[in-house]
């Protein structure tokens, strides 16, 4: 995902990704400039995972869509409260 100049959609749906996982993806994320949407429904992030994601994804400009209930209402209860 780091070097990646091509993929526009990643579909990463039940793939049992933890909060390991997720510092993973947003670690690559922090460099990534072509993704626009990320699907992450029915995985295992928890908190800290969100959070990971969070910080990385807010400075990210071009994923547009983040596909995940859980972990957006985890987020804006970082951005709202």
């Amino acid at each position: 995902l780091k070097a990646n100049k091509t993929l526009a959609v990643l579909n990463l749906i039940d793939n049992q990704i933890s909060d390991k996982g997720a510092m993973h993806i947003s670690d690559a994320f922090k460099e990534n400039e072509t993704v626009t949407t990320l699907d992450l429904h029915d995985n295992q992030i928890g908190d800290k995972g969100a959070e990971f994601l969070y910080k990385a994804l807010n400075d990210n400009k071009s994923l547009n869509y983040l596909y995940d209930v859980q972990c957006l209402l985890k987020f804006l209860d970082w951005v709202l409260f």
